[in-house]
């Protein structure tokens, strides 16, 4: 049976852009609220300036993980399902893996280019900006979020294992 490429591509952009815009929003809400429950990543001579007696909101930081564990769990199986009805047919582990795979590149892409590039690099809002590191030369280091996102081993091996447990999980549904 062959791919319908025109309907997996049409699909992988449409979800993965919507799964990466729900993500920049998700995350650009909890910048608005509190900046510094993200201070772990922002550059290091950014961290280095903070004053040691900062912390994040617990509030801020728990509501931020449950909503992005829910955009991971139910936007991705959501995706994937919405491909396997579009195709007419079940992708596999492998296919379900590859296409969970490459739908968190994309949001990691539209992250680094939105969130990162567009809006924490180029604009700088006073609101990202933690109290005590104002005109940190991390604000305008582009390279460091590529470096962050594309070339450490954590977010790979990391969107390798989610999408294997998804791809596992939405089979193991499938079945039963």
């Amino acid at each position: 049976m062959s791919l319908d490429t025109e309907t997996l591509l049409s699909r992988f952009l449409a979800d993965g852009l919507l799964l990466g815009a729900l993500f920049s929003i998700v995350v650009v809400l909890s910048l608005l609220a509190d900046p510094v429950v993200w201070l772990d990543d922002y550059p290091p001579d950014v961290r280095t300036m903070a004053p040691a007696e900062l912390s994040g909101s617990v509030v801020v930081e728990s509501a931020t993980a449950g909503a992005l564990l829910l955009l991971v769990a139910g936007g991705f199986w959501l995706a994937e399902r919405r491909l396997e009805r579009d195709l007419d047919r079940s992708l596999g582990f492998a296919g379900r893996f590859v296409y969970l795979w490459l739908l968190f590149q994309c949001v990691n892409v539209v992250d680094v280019v939105v969130v990162d590039w567009l809006i924490f690099t180029a604009w700088t809002p006073d609101f990202l900006v933690i109290p005590g590191t104002e005109g940190a030369a991390g604000y305008d280091d582009y390279l460091f979020h590529w470096r962050q996102s594309f070339l450490r081993s954590e977010p790979w091996v990391a969107s390798l294992a989610v999408a294997a447990l998804l791809a596992a999980l939405t089979g193991w549904r499938s079945r039963g």
